[in-house]
């Protein structure tokens, strides 16, 4: 980090023991990223299917695909999403550059969920362009049962106000319904930033 001329260092932690050490040490505390968890059986499913279903009224031209492995296919215009979708994101006191989420920087990523034995599913909007419009992600482990965690659900400013990101939701969470038979639970979190 000396080398590179860096003069900042982000961690995150889940765990009271870790936000104790770090606080310890003068990290200061930037972004507050609570969990929520929904259990299947208070979900209500009638609504899910409406935003299904508006979400395909209201995107004519956009394709929806479900990936469980990584979506090498269409990774250049996924990789351009990802970056341009996370410029986006509301980061509250959070003093950090803007990262350029490369196809290889994702690919690896995706290797390392999956060389923990968990499964990653994405959902991609891809439009007739040829443009990734949206995406959102699962991740699935055995040991983690009965949980599911849901990842970042990010829809491009120019295709908002399409329903996009409910139908990308909607269309996860059937998707875990029906794959994972002993999942009971679905955990997400978002930066109170970004309400």
């Amino acid at each position: 980090m000396k080398e590179a001329g860096k003069k900042l260092v982000i961690i995150n932690t889940n765990e009271p023991d870790g936000k104790s050490f770090l606080e310890k040490r003068d990290f200061q505390f930037a972004l507050n990223q609570p969990i929520y968890r929904a259990k299947f059986a208070d979900v209500d499913w009638n609504m899910i299917d409406v935003w299904k279903n508006q979400g395909q009224s209201n995107n004519p031209d956009t394709e929806l695909r479900i990936y469980d492995t990584f979506p090498e296919d269409i990774v250049e215009e996924y990789s351009k999403t990802f970056t341009k979708t996370h410029e986006q994101i509301p980061r509250g006191e959070l003093q950090m550059q803007d990262m350029d989420y490369t196809p290889d920087y994702l690919r690896e990523s995706h290797e390392k969920v999956v060389s923990t034995g968990r499964t990653r599913l994405t959902a991609v909007a891809l439009e007739k362009s040829g443009r990734v419009s949206g995406f959102t992600y699962l991740s699935y482990s055995p040991t983690r049962e009965p949980i599911i965690d849901q990842g970042l659900t990010a829809v491009l400013e120019e295709a908002r106000g399409r329903k996009l990101g409910k139908w990308l939701k909607a269309v996860m969470l059937l998707e875990a319904k029906s794959r994972y038979l002993n999942i009971t639970e679905v955990q997400t979190d978002i930066a109170t930033s970004n309400a």
